[in-house]
C-alpha cells in the first residue's frame, strides 16, 4: 500500500494518481554509457582505481534514480491534491481543493513527445505545489481543474 493511501482522511479517496516518468533514468543511462566509453578507449598506463571510481559514481547514480522512482507518489482526491518524495527522509505535501487559484502545465518538446512536464499548481497566500517529471502531466492537470471546477460551483 502507497504512503499516501496510508494517510488518506476518513472517507477520503483517490480520484486520480501519479508517478515519474521513465526519464528520471536518462542522467544515469547517459553516465553508463559515458563510463563505457571512457573504459574503450582510456589509455592503458591509467590506473584501474579511475575505473572502479567511476563505476561507484554510476551504480550510485541509477540507485538514486531508482530509489526517487520508486518512492515518488502523486495523487488528487476530492479535499486535496498530495504528493510525497523521499524514502528515509520523506517530504510530504498537500494542498486544499477549494485553495487552488491556478494549475500550470509546463512540456518542453522531448516531453511532449515522451508524454512528461511538470505540473505547477497555485493555491492562494502564495502556495506552489510544483510536480517535476511527471508522468501524463496533462491528465492530471485536468484531474485537478476538473475538481476545482466541481468544489467553485
Amino acid at each position: 500500500m502507497s504512503y499516501l493511501r496510508k494517510h488518506l482522511m476518513a472517507n477520503e479517496q483517490l480520484i486520480a494518481e501519479s508517478q515519474l516518468h521513465w526519464s528520471v533514468f536518462f542522467k544515469p543511462a547517459f553516465y553508463s554509457i559515458l563510463l563505457m566509453v571512457y573504459t574503450y578507449y582510456r589509455p592503458l598506463q591509467f590506473p584501474a582505481i579511475i575505473d572502479q571510481v567511476g563505476m561507484a559514481f554510476v551504480g550510485i547514480t541509477w540507485l538514486l534514480a531508482i530509489v526517487n522512482y520508486l518512492t515518488t507518489e502523486f495523487a488528487i482526491s476530492k479535499a486535496r491534491i498530495l504528493m510525497k518524495y523521499g524514502f528515509i527522509q520523506i517530504r510530504a505535501s498537500d494542498m486544499l481543493t477549494s485553495r487552488i487559484e491556478s494549475v500550470q502545465l509546463q512540456q518542453s518538446m522531448l516531453g511532449s513527445l515522451l508524454g512528461y512536464g511538470a505540473v505547477i499548481v497555485s493555491g492562494t497566500g502564495g502556495d506552489k505545489m510544483v510536480f517535476v517529471q511527471m508522468n501524463d502531466p496533462n491528465n492530471f492537470r485536468q484531474a485537478i481543474l476538473a475538481i476545482s471546477e466541481k468544489k467553485s460551483s
